[in-house]
């Protein structure tokens, strides 16, 4: 714990100073009968201990008002700063429970962002700041079910990954937690990745009602020392255009677990971004168990 504090704080995660957070993460879901394909605001993370899941806000529910204010009216942009601002700052959120046919009011005060660490159920650890979003998911993948590998993958998603005009757009960190010892080689990794993202342009394709042309999703990665590898990866983004994420990756054998771990970190921001002490920070935090 004390290692992952020196580090992230190093990294400048937990600067004091900084704007606080009412504990949770919303996306729009997409609605093809919109001009710009977004519909209502769904929380699709809350962080524990913090003032939304002590209001009792669920992943799920809908976001119907902010402040008083139709949320639609807002906009993903402006629905994304209200969630954060001074520390101590209020805001009131109205929100719809779908599964239970309700709507409730949740009245939040700021606080400042905690350090979260990965899911209590997988015996490795990694730390990321608690306003980067985190998933998981089992393999096979749904977007790339041929990678032949079982066990999970860990993301963590910067604030602004979704906003083109964010600095952080895109930047994003996983974990493969891969039974067994696979055999990997700069090959082998760029290949599994070309899957990996020509699954995930598929996906997106599907989704965002748009057709990738698989054929310009490449991958060029090359070993950059001892289980360290370093390259680029073009796909395609949500909206249906081509772009480039620069990439790391590092593999270590957890032998007590019986488990290889690889740690991706990638951003589409060159080296000298502030969001890459972000990403590095979270890579070196990342231990076999806890």
């Amino acid at each position: 714990m004390k290692i992952a504090m020196a580090l992230l704080a190093a990294a400048g995660l937990l600067a004091a100073g900084q704007n606080g957070t009412v504990g949770l993460s919303a996306l729009p879901v997409y609605n093809d009968s919109q001009p710009d394909k977004q519909g209502p605001a769904v929380v699709v993370d809350v962080i524990e201990n913090t003032p939304a899941a002590q209001a009792g806000i669920c992943n799920g529910d809908l976001i119907v008002a902010i402040d008083g204010k139709d949320a639609d009216a807002k906009g993903l942009a402006m629905l994304q700063a209200s969630l954060t601002g001074p520390l101590g700052g209020h805001l009131e959120l109205t929100l719809l429970r779908l599964s239970e046919g309700r709507q409730f009011d949740a009245d939040l005060t700021r606080v400042p962002y905690p350090l979260r660490r990965n899911s209590a159920r997988e015996p490795f650890q990694f730390y990321s700041a608690a306003d980067w979003r985190a998933e998981s998911d089992a393999f096979p993948l749904p977007w790339s079910p041929q990678l032949p590998y079982h066990g999970w993958e860990d993301l963590v998603f910067a604030p602004g990954f979704e906003d083109k005009a964010s600095p952080n757009y895109h930047s994003y960190a996983f974990v493969w937690w891969l039974e067994g010892k696979p055999d990997f080689s700069a090959e082998r990794l760029q290949s599994d990745l070309l899957t990996y993202y020509r699954g995930i342009s598929e996906e997106r394709g599907r989704t965002r009602k748009f057709t990738p042309d698989l054929n310009r999703v490449s991958v060029a990665w090359a070993s950059a020392g001892a289980a360290s590898f370093r390259g680029d990866a073009t796909f395609y983004n949500p909206a249906g255009e081509l772009f480039t994420l620069h990439g790391e990756a590092s593999l270590q054998f957890c032998a007590n677990a019986g488990h290889t771990a690889a740690v991706f970190i990638l951003s589409p921001a060159d080296s000298a971004a502030a969001v890459w002490k972000d990403l590095h920070a979270i890579r070196e935090s990342f231990r076999c168990s806890r």
